[in-house]
């Protein structure tokens, strides 16, 4: 869409012309030309004809648009909104659109979104929601993390938004349990609705919590770490702190890959890259991620052993799991990503992922209440006194509440302040903007622990 209007901003003034795409708008006269990006955008608003955009510490004036001014303001917010709802990785159809105090609100099958003409919009995890109302014609959710979010003068679409938001948390409890029952064969019904309150889709959750309500999911969990890529820091970690603490969950990817591509390549007897192959960008010596650290066992999904020897191996699992790229791989139906914290001391832990993309190239640690400010404080601390529990509690949620916002994108959580201002992080930089547990968690991060050698990963651990 394009509008001619009187432009009056610092970057560019005069008779122009506005011109709205996908990625942002266009502000051009007779000599200047700004580009400004949805992701620099802090409101819209449009009022006396006049419609004003803040964006990256400037504010266009956008005027004498005539007929055209309320349907340029209606496309830019369209085009803006649906850069917001990337950045809160939303996907599909809304079950119900409505508007709850003005402001536009879209209930999906695992968040109800708001989508207000500012950096005000949030999304609301159904799969966290500990509590819910429905009274004095007001809608509402609370979350895990003791925030509440009331959803009122909803008008004629009050009961269908109730009625959307109740069956997305029911369906997501039935989609933990189905998914707890995939992963422990045994556990009993009961066990594992109360395996689901632990464990809202996978959620990491403590073991003795876990091993408490249900002990062969425990060790189910513990089997398939021993056979992951954590196989050597999960004991290392049971021994730096109190076991039962050290928190274990669970990602499921169940998108089926398309192989086709792959069938050329078996059949000349080539090896496609494999994304298991690269080093660690961040390593020191650029060592192989998908290295065990000792006697250079390879793991599956590594680039080792050649098509004979995965044949020799037997069966298309290890076909897929070495030729076909990892991501790939870990797209099959039943594939789960398993990931742990562990409060390797008071004040700090530890967060490492055994399958996906950054799984054995890195621990990622954070240091979180008095060990953010000063660790010879949180040194001092006992790790058993109530306000340490309290801070350990409430950062393991944050850490699980920031990944389900996005999506499990994992490199978000370690990324610096001046890496995610960079063009390809773009909607990692808006969702920070708008999501309270992903900036709680980004400002805890302290660094990485590089998988190259046992040794030096407890002396880099303890160095963090």
């Amino acid at each position: 869409m394009k509008v001619k209007a009187q432009i009056e901003s610092a970057a560019v003034s005069g008779e122009g012309e506005v011109s709205v795409a996908e990625d942002g708008f266009t502000l051009s006269t007779l000599f200047d030309t700004a580009f400004v990006p949805w992701s620099e955008v802090g409101a819209l608003a449009f009022e006396d004809y006049t419609l004003t955009v803040a964006a990256a510490g400037d504010a266009y004036r956008i005027s004498k648009l005539g007929a055209d001014g309320e349907p340029l303001y209606n496309h830019m917010l369209a085009a803006y909104n649906d850069k917001v709802r990337a950045c809160l990785f939303v996907g599909g159809e809304p079950a119900v659109t409505a508007s709850a105090n003005g402001v536009p609100v879209e209930v999906y099958g695992d968040c109800v979104v708001t989508l207000p003409p500012d950096l005000g919009a949030r999304r609301v995890p159904l799969a966290f929601a500990t509590g819910f109302r429905d009274e004095d014609y007001t809608v509402t959710i609370d979350v895990a993390d003791g925030s509440s979010y009331a959803f009122s003068k909803l008008g004629y679409d009050t009961a269908p938004f109730s009625k959307a938001v109740q069956e997305g948390i029911k369906a997501l409890r039935e989609q933990t349990i189905a998914q707890i029952g995939e992963i422990d064969k045994a556990i009993t019904p009961q066990q594992s609705a109360k395996v689901a309150r632990l464990m809202p889709l996978g959620a990491a959750a403590p073991m003795g919590a876990v091993r408490a309500v249900a002990p062969t999911l425990a060790d189910a969990l513990e089997e398939r770490l021993a056979q992951s890529r954590a196989a050597e820091t999960y004991p290392a970690f049971r021994e730096l702190c109190d076991p039962d603490e050290i928190c274990v969950g669970f990602r499921k990817v169940d998108s089926r890959p398309d192989f086709s591509k792959y069938q050329k390549d078996f059949s000349e007897g080539a090896l496609p890259p494999s994304d298991g192959s690269q080093s660690d960008p961040a390593s020191p010596e650029g060592e192989d991620s998908n290295s065990d650290f000792s006697s250079g066992k390879v793991f599956p999904g590594s680039a080792g052993g050649g098509l004979a020897g995965m044949l020799q191996g037997g069966g298309m699992s290890d076909i897929i799991n070495n030729v076909i790229p990892r991501e790939v791989a870990e797209s099959t139906p039943d594939s789960y990503i398993l990931w742990l914290i562990a409060p390797v001391a008071p004040g700090v832990c530890a967060v490492e992922f055994a399958g996906g993309d950054d799984a054995a190239a890195a621990t990622f640690v954070y240091r979180y209440g008095d060990a953010a400010v000063s660790s010879e404080a949180a040194a001092a601390q006992s790790a058993t006194d109530a306000t340490g529990a309290a801070a350990w509690d409430a950062f393991r949620l944050k850490l699980n509440m920031a990944l389900e916002a996005i999506d499990f994108k994992r490199e978000v959580i370690r990324l610096t302040d001046e890496e995610l201002r960079e063009p390809e992080y773009e909607l990692y930089r808006m969702a920070s903007d708008r999501n309270e547990a992903l900036r709680t968690v980004r400002a805890h991060f302290a660094g990485r622990a590089i998988h190259r050698s046992m040794d030096s990963w407890k002396k880099q651990l303890q160095g963090l």
